[in-house]
């Protein structure tokens, strides 16, 4: 205690020492950060090419499973045709979209592997109805293989 029996710190030394420490703990959550790998799975052809390098973008509805992605965590791709066969992927970005058409409308098709915006719709709805779209939207998820 300060003399006259008040607390110890004027309110500028109090805000001083609560940055420091509020500093500290938030670079120790930075560097302690539990690094989140999450797996899914691609048919042989996209594999290879994420794993090449070629597709650096994966499109995927934006249900409960993706909405726990966050950037810096990591996918790990299995090949549906031989599970021994993964990439391990760093996600870098994440854009939120309505509808898989918008979603490709902004970005050139060669990011997800593709050759057209046609080309790529045309094999997005093999695996998404319309419905799911608009009941849960969609994600492109910008990846990095993993060195």
């Amino acid at each position: 205690m300060k003399e006259g029996g008040g607390e110890a710190g004027t309110p500028k030394e109090k805000n001083i020492k609560f940055k420091m420490v509020f500093d500290r703990v938030l670079t120790m959550f930075i560097i302690n950060k539990i690094m989140v790998i999450h797996q899914m799975k691609l048919a042989a052809a996209p594999f290879e090419k994420v794993a090449g390098g070629e597709k650096v973008m994966e499109s995927r509805l934006y249900d409960a499973k993706r909405q726990q992605i966050n950037l810096g965590d990591q996918i790990e791709f299995v090949c549906v045709e031989d599970n021994s066969r993964k990439v391990l992927t760093e996600v870098q970005a994440l854009y939120r979209y309505l509808d898989f058409e918008s979603l490709f409308s902004d970005f050139p098709p060669s990011l997800f592997g593709g050759a057209s915006k046609e080309e790529l719709i045309e094999e997005i709805q093999s695996f998404y109805t319309r419905q799911e779209q608009e009941k849960y939207g969609v994600v492109g998820i910008k990846i990095e293989v993993v060195k």
